[in-house]
């Protein structure tokens, strides 16, 4: 008899665990909006509404039962077309879960809902199931795909689920299954520990620079609960110490796609936004990555270009990106400026966040409680990246006006109206050459572009005018001269680049040429090409047999008033113009505006359009008319 009691209880140990998975789950409700209003949103949670609205529907989407039982089967993040099972992309969504299984709020229906709970447990699980054992790695465009991307994103989401799952316990809030949670801790200590010592991931790392940046914040949160993990903490050193060697350009830019793209490396910087508050309780990390920001700061300092007014708005310098075609950046919210002035220049002040803040709770106000529907499908209509500063206790430092306006004034085109300056990438053979006059700045690339991008002249400035010609890659917004339809910036602009007699120099990193005249000349398929940036003008010399177009990409206010006569082409901005003169015979076109800004009417591009044979010289001049004399 004791014999079958014992195969009995064996056997329902075996039956139990997989019944209770298999029992339904409650549905988890819609949300009741009775008796709730935006006042008892705090100003961190002010997006949290819409995802509150819709956390219903996204909570039962995740599958109930078979192989793919806590996958979630809805496409609201990331492409569509990839919203399958073995992409642990999707899986991220785990945080919007665990954050509205365990925030205390006086908004939050749904704290310790069983429905979630039970839809949380599982998506757990499965993310535990998707890890490759051996490797530590997670999958996301095929099966077996194993790679950088959905591990680095993957832990940096299941740090901020892990976090809340933390303080829920600590303070005797909602829980979840033990097993549950310690399998997902050690998943992620593995996928922690592949990120930071596998040399493979270093050297996709070395291109693709933002899908590690996330691992800091991981293995920070793992440390907060396990701090006598000393194996990861001195994998974490080494590891951040390894990274900052490969994924940084000598110039300072971040590796994306193995070259530069100021849009893209946003996400880098929003991961270490997200760590900082972590990173900073860390002297060895803060010592590592502080150089790496302030390199960053750098780079941006001279790459976006701050536009005439009291308030700033930058343009980028963007025909060399290799990702996105991020032409206009908005001012920042991230802390690394606290430490790092160049920074601030870029950033918003405290009174900006408030205003901001104020904005958006009279919109939610005035809309409540109605929000926008979710789209289905779609890439984006519901990620989880406001959870991580949504009720987390973090108050980043913004600057003050005074410390901006320090920032801005040492911007080095602001500061100085007279530089040759070059920043070299050795890796990919790019030089990037800046050029300050006292009535113009200019950036200028060379080397061999990537499929997307447009070297040469890419973007010019004017102090009173602001940019008013910018290339932008991945468009046909590029300057340059066309061939039988084919842009020859786009092919190896192999440029000798000399300030008089001196060649400039191939040394990796910044190098602050001589001053004096900057001319860069370069071959065509059937002559050459000379731009000389002069100490009053650009001068540019095109020699091609043949006919052939050049294209200039201008960028034009509302209201600014653009005319061609005779020999010149003339943009005037109220008492400021600047004019393209042209060789005798240039036959020259205007094609039509179109907005140069998504959501935005006041800027616009216009391409010049100069068709030549054999030859063409225009110059680039800017005047300003004196102001009229005053009656005494």
């Amino acid at each position: 008899m004791m014999k079958w009691i014992c195969i009995w209880i064996g056997c329902m140990m075996l039956v139990t665990p997989n019944a209770r998975a298999q029992s339904p789950w409650p549905k988890v409700a819609a949300m009741d909006w009775s008796g709730i209003s935006p006042g008892d949103f705090d100003d961190s949670e002010l997006e949290i509404p819409y995802l509150l609205h819709h956390f219903h529907r996204v909570a039962n989407a995740v599958v109930e039962t078979g192989e793919h039982r806590g996958f979630l089967d809805l496409p609201v993040n990331r492409d569509p077309k990839d919203n399958k099972p073995y992409n642990a992309r999707i899986l991220e969504n785990n945080l919007a879960l665990a954050y509205f299984y365990t925030v205390d709020r006086p908004w939050n229906r749904y704290r310790g809902d069983v429905g979630v709970r039970a839809r949380l447990e599982a998506m757990l699980d499965f993310w535990c199931r998707s890890q490759n054992p051996e490797t530590g790695l997670f999958a996301e465009y095929s099966p077996d795909n194993w790679s950088m991307a959905p591990t680095g994103f993957g832990v940096v989401h299941m740090s901020r689920t892990l976090e809340l799952l933390h303080n829920a316990a600590n303070s005797n809030g909602p829980a979840i299954d033990a097993g549950v949670l310690e399998r997902t801790r050690a998943a992620q200590r593995k996928a922690i520990m592949a990120l930071l010592t596998r040399e493979d991931m270093f050297r996709h790392a070395s291109s693709w620079s933002n899908q590690l940046a996330g691992v800091y914040r991981a293995a920070l949160i793992h440390l907060q609960h396990d701090p006598n993990d000393a194996e990861l903490r001195r994998a974490l050193h080494a590891g951040a110490k390894r990274a900052v060697e490969v994924i940084q350009s000598p110039t300072g830019f971040l590796y994306e796609a193995g070259g530069m793209d100021i849009g893209y490396s946003s996400v880098h910087e929003r991961f270490i936004a997200y760590a900082y508050h972590l990173i900073q309780t860390d002297p060895t990390l803060t010592q590592t990555l502080r150089p790496e920001e302030e390199a960053w700061g750098r780079w941006l300092s001279f790459n976006l270009l701050k536009q005439p007014g009291d308030r700033p708005e930058y343009f980028v310098n963007a025909s060399a990106q290799t990702r996105t075609s991020h032409a206009y950046q908005e001012l920042r919210d991230w802390p690394q400026a606290e430490h790092v002035e160049s920074w601030r220049a870029f950033m918003l002040t405290d009174a900006e966040r408030i205003e901001r803040r104020k904005n958006r709770r009279e919109v939610l106000q005035r809309d409540w409680p109605k929000f926008p529907e979710l789209v289905v499908p779609s890439s984006w209509s519901y990620t989880p990246s406001e959870f991580f500063t949504a009720t987390s206790g973090v108050n980043w430092c913004a600057p003050s006006e005074a410390e901006r306006a320090t920032s801005i004034a040492s911007l080095p085109y602001l500061s100085s109206v007279n530089f040759n300056t070059r920043a070299m990438d050795t890796r990919r053979g790019w030089a990037f050459d800046y050029i300050r006059r006292p009535s113009y700045y200019a950036c200028l690339v060379s080397g061999k572009p990537q499929q997307r991008q447009g070297f040469g002249l890419g973007t010019v400035w004017n102090d009173a005018m602001g940019i008013v010609i910018q290339g932008v890659a991945g468009t046909e917004n590029l300057w340059g001269t066309r061939i039988d339809s084919k842009l020859r910036e786009t092919e190896d602009v192999a440029a000798s680049i000399r300030v008089g007699q001196r060649q400039a120099p191939m040394s990796a990193g910044w190098t602050d040429l001589p001053k004096g005249d900057l001319v860069a000349n370069y071959s065509m398929p059937a002559g050459e090409k000379t731009i000389t940036f002069a100490e009053d003008s650009i001068r540019v010399r095109v020699r091609q047999t043949g006919a052939f177009t050049e294209q200039i990409p201008l960028i034009v206010r509302v209201d600014d008033d653009l005319s061609t006569a005779g020999d010149a082409i003339t943009l005037r901005r109220g008492k400021d113009r600047m004019i393209l003169k042209l060789s005798p015979k240039t036959s020259a076109r205007l094609q039509e505006r179109t907005p140069a800004l998504r959501g935005r009417t006041d800027y616009q591009r216009v391409m010049v359009l100069l068709d030549a044979n054999d030859a063409l010289d225009y110059v680039i001049r800017f005047e300003s008319e004196p102001d009229a004399e005053v009656d005494r």
